[in-house]
This record gives structure tokens, C-alpha cells and sequence, in this order.
């Protein structure tokens, strides 16, 4: 709840207090203390505590790494590598060699167990990639991503940071290239001014090619309360328009597939 309410230094305390119960009356190598001691460091990071999350996440790497505890190990060495990644975005100097090396030590582990998270450190290293690649050259970056299976869901790429625009009030935009580096780790909406929610939503409707690339987004329903047209759609508009930016992974044709590209998003 803690979490939610934005209320980090609160988030920790509880989290602490969590883990101090799980230790009195579990085992000390029950994967659900590890578990909550991830979720410390997700903690640490959101309060913008980033020495101690990583701090964190290394030590649960080690130690589930002596108790033969893969998975867990796995899930930890991918919080490493995303964390320094996200920081990266803000810093690629400073931070840029420090998420390559904390992915490739991901990529590089060859039990069969890390496989799914060695799928998401290959996601990270593409992301890596990408906060450097100029626009004309991002094309060729995802062309050298392995193609997906026919059928497989479709595997998001590329996703440019969404500006939203902050309450009148002139909070922040945490969602904002460059802004302060713990936002990234809040996922909360910023603040809207609106006094009700009541008929304020839109489905948008929109296509994913086999190139990975995202077409004919479009509102295809909305809720009684919005204004599409006559002054009020800028922010609608803004809002699905960003749906087109983000790039999948290519995808290989499948003869026998009946065609249904449309996903929905509200």
C-alpha cells in the first residue's frame, strides 16, 4: 500500500519489518525470504536509494548462488542488470559500461534454468543499444534482433519515454526523459486535474506488422465523456499517437495463420 501511496521511506520500513518475520519463523534459504528481500532492493531503488538496491540484489546473487538456488539467483542478477540499465538511460556515460557488463555477465551463465531471464538480459542489451543508436540507424539495430517464432506474442523492442503532462498544480514529469532518476522506478500516473474519472476513457485499436513495426493506431471507442473533436482531443490524441512509436521484434510469416493483427489498449 506504501508503495502506492508513493510513501517510500514508509515502503522500506515495511518491507524490513517483513523480512524480520519471514527470518524468525522460516528457514534462511526458503526462496520467499529471497523473494522479499527483492523486493527490498525494488524498494530501495523507487526511494532513489540505488547504491543500496544494487547492494541489495548482489548480495541475494550470492548468496543463492552457494545455496544452489538458480532461479532466484537468476531473477537477482536480472535486477542488477535492469537497474543499471534504467540509470543508464538518464547517464550513458556514467552508467553505460556498468549495465553492458552486469548483461553480458547474465548472457554469458550457461545453466539451462537462466534461460528465461537470460531472454530478458538479450531484451536489456538491446535497450543498451538503443539509447545510443541514432533514429536512422535503430531500423538496422532491430534487424539484427532474432527473428521471433511464428505465432509467439509479439516482443516489445523499442519504447520511446512518453511524456505526460503533470497536474496544473506543476508537479514534475516523472515520466520525462532526463528527469529525476528515482522517478523511473515509480510507476505511478503524475497527478491529473480532474475531479471525476467517469466516462474518461478510450480503447485504441492498432496493428503489429511481421517487421515489428506498429500501424494504423486509431481510437476506435471512447467514453462518454470525452471530446475527440471542437478543442478537446489534444490530450487524447497525444495519448494514442504514442502507441505507434514503440517497435517489436520482427516476427516470421505463418501461411497457415488466419490474420488478426488488432490488439486493444485502454
Amino acid at each position: 500500500m506504501a508503495a502506492h501511496l508513493g510513501l517510500a521511506e514508509s515502503e522500506l520500513s515495511s518491507a524490513l519489518d517483513t523480512i524480520s518475520a519471514m527470518k524468525a519463523g522460516m528457514a534462511q534459504d526458503d526462496p520467499r525470504v529471497f523473494l522479499e528481500r527483492i523486493e527490498l532492493g525494488d524498494a530501495y531503488a523507487r526511494a532513489g536509494r540505488f547504491i543500496g538496491s544494487e547492494k541489495q540484489y548482489a548480495g541475494i546473487a550470492r548468496r543463492a548462488h552457494k545455496l544452489g538456488l538458480i532461479e532466484i539467483e537468476g531473477l537477482a542478477l536480472l535486477r542488477v542488470a535492469t537497474l543499471k540499465t534504467r540509470l543508464a538511460e538518464q547517464n550513458h556515460t556514467v552508467f553505460g559500461f556498468a549495465a553492458r557488463r552486469a548483461i553480458d555477465a547474465l548472457i554469458a551463465r550457461r545453466e539451462p534454468a537462466l534461460q528465461p531471464y537470460q531472454v530478458a538480459g538479450r531484451q536489456l542489451s538491446f535497450l543498451l543499444a538503443a539509447q545510443t543508436t541514432p533514429g536512422p540507424e535503430l531500423d538496422r539495430l532491430i534487424e539484427r534482433y532474432p527473428r521471433q517464432p511464428a505465432g509467439a506474442p509479439a516482443l516489445l523492442l523499442y519504447a520511446p519515454a512518453v511524456a505526460l503532462t503533470a497536474s496544473s498544480r506543476g508537479s514534475g514529469n516523472r515520466f520525462a526523459p532526463n528527469s529525476n532518476p528515482a522517478a523511473m522506478f515509480n510507476t505511478e500516473m503524475p497527478p491529473v486535474a480532474m475531479g471525476s474519472y467517469v466516462g474518461q476513457w478510450i480503447d485504441v485499436a492498432f496493428a503489429i506488422g511481421t517487421d515489428g513495426r506498429i500501424s494504423d493506431a486509431h481510437i476506435s471507442r471512447h467514453g462518454d465523456h470525452v471530446a475527440l473533436k471542437g478543442g478537446g482531443p489534444s490530450r487524447w490524441s497525444v495519448l494514442y499517437r504514442f502507441v505507434a512509436m514503440p517497435r517489436k521484434c520482427s516476427q516470421a510469416m505463418d501461411a497457415n495463420a488466419i490474420p488478426s493483427p488488432r490488439t486493444w489498449l485502454r
